[in-house]
């Protein structure tokens, strides 16, 4: 397990992002034919030729490359790279390609650490459930497995923790609770990010 810590029912971003620094650093990640691509989405969105693309059209541009952003999403890619204010307006704001494929990179990334993430969910399963879903018995299996050092209290508190309940709770709550992909990912997902501010 990622923490022995109890689970929390806060929101938190899937991923957060790199620094602009680790982003330049990742760069030569990219294959020249992602490279190529990313290029010819870009310029595909450049009418004008200026070597610049309107930030009202990233969100577009991104679903051409297979993304699905929030509004709230470009605001904070565009915020983090340090073009434009927090409240500027998204025709005022232009990307030039440096600055896309830093974004790029951003969300590449992300959707590589979701795929993980997603992965590693499917190892802790009750397979004889459907729909598939983490039981308190399939993760004491994988603590198990694992050789882990997690009480019986613990696993449990992170099982409640998921559904935004309290360990307090157990008593009066009937039904067998469960963790879902999605609040999987929120847990993993904020262990990552208090991992990294560490």
């Amino acid at each position: 397990m990622a923490s022995k810590q109890q689970a929390k029912g806060t929101s938190v971003p899937v991923t957060q992002a790199p620094s602009r620094k680790k982003i330049l650093n990742n760069q030569q990640v990219l294959t020249s034919s992602q490279k190529n691509e990313i290029k010819k989405a870009f310029d595909f969105f450049d009418i004008s030729g200026s070597g610049t693309i309107e930030a009202k059209n990233l969100k577009v541009v991104l679903r051409a490359l297979g993304f699905d952003p929030s509004n709230e999403e470009i605001s904070n890619l565009i915020r983090d790279l340090g073009n434009g204010k927090e409240n500027a307006k998204f025709d005022e704001t232009k990307i030039d390609f440096q600055e896309f494929l830093e974004i790029m990179i951003v969300k590449m990334s992300q959707k590589d650490s979701n795929e993980d993430i997603q992965k590693a969910y499917r190892l802790f399963v009750d397979e004889s459930r459907e729909p598939r879903v983490i039981t308190k018995r399939s993760l004491t299996k994988v603590v198990e497995d694992l050789e882990e050092d997690l009480t019986e209290q613990q696993i449990e508190q992170l099982i409640f923790g998921a559904n935004n309940k309290s360990i307090e709770e157990k008593d009066n709550i009937k039904e067998e609770l469960t963790v879902n992909e999605a609040q999987f990912i929120k847990i993993i997902s904020r262990e990552l990010n208090e991992d990294k501010k560490k």
